[in-house]
């Protein structure tokens, strides 16, 4: 059963982590296209044989991932709930994996996240559908991503 979230989207951080995967049945064209993009350049940094020509692979990867989401939002991308829970504040955590290896996600602290905004506030709409939610459930939802100014996106890895 899929469960969608309502208009409200979360900025969600995304963690680039893939290999030789496929993207979920259902998944939107830009989804997919998405996942290609971190599973190429995942395997080209994986083949590469020194660090500065790595150092390179990562703008090379964020203009490719920004071609493909050139906004900070996406609808209607598929996936299942990997984790959620709270943090010592009370905020909520989600990490949604979208594709093998693949998550979006909040940041997990205050701290890390004071830039970034992607914790769930506690009496918000999306907090308490996220509330009802168990992990492996299958979502479509809306999701935010946080958009650094030099890569695109911010990668924790």
């Amino acid at each position: 059963m899929s469960t969608g979230f309502a208009a409200t989207a979360v900025s969600i951080i995304f963690l680039c982590t893939i290999a030789h995967a496929q993207a979920p049945a259902g998944a939107p064209p830009q989804q997919i296209d998405f996942i290609k993009v971190v599973q190429t350049t995942r395997e080209l940094y994986g083949q590469t044989a020194n660090d500065t020509v790595k150092g390179g692979a990562r703008p090379l990867r964020a203009r490719a991932l920004c071609s493909i989401v050139p906004e900070p939002s996406v609808e209607g991308w598929v996936g299942k709930i990997h984790r959620h829970t709270t943090n010592r504040d009370g905020w909520g955590v989600l990490s949604i994996i979208i594709g093998p290896d693949v998550y979006v996600h909040t940041w997990n602290d205050t701290m890390s996240d004071v830039m970034h905004l992607t914790l769930i506030e506690p009496h918000s709409r999306l907090f308490s559908s996220a509330s009802a939610l168990k992990k492996d459930d299958d979502v479509v939802s809306p999701v935010g991503f946080s958009k650094a100014t030099s890569t695109a996106f911010t990668n924790r890895a």
